[in-house]
């Protein structure tokens, strides 16, 4: 009897979403630059700092602990080039706890960015 099953190679999708979850840190990718600009947001403005927050909540970790994001403060420019931004900021939870997170803003070849953070020890 011949068993052969085709299976389904995982999508590339789910092999990058496995790779996030298992090595932590969060991830969001955002629709268009800004309107009519090809630029990155800077690390200090009010897109980056939502888009922060918005990698944050919806992280494993912080929907298991049932954490969010009060407020971001604190944010500051490591490195600019017009392809990467490389940040530091400081987040408020809702459990009166603060933590320092080091995030990237990532311009991809499609018009697009990348939000990736790091909480810091």
């Amino acid at each position: 009897m011949n068993d052969s099953i085709q299976k389904k190679k995982p999508s590339k999708l789910k092999k990058f979403a496995a790779f996030v979850f298992l090595f932590g840190g969060g991830l969001v990718v955002l629709g268009a630059l800004m309107e009519g600009s090809n630029n990155l947001p800077s690390c200090e403005s009010s897109d980056a700092k939502s888009t922060l927050s918005e990698a944050f909540n919806n992280s494993q970790f912080a929907r298991m602990m049932s954490l969010g994001v009060v407020e971001v403060y604190g944010t500051k420019t490591i490195t600019s080039s017009p392809e990467l931004n490389t940040c530091e900021a400081s987040i408020t939870l809702n459990n009166a706890q603060s933590v320092d997170v080091s995030y990237r803003l990532e311009k991809r070849s499609d018009g697009m960015y990348m939000l990736t953070f790091e909480v810091k020890d």
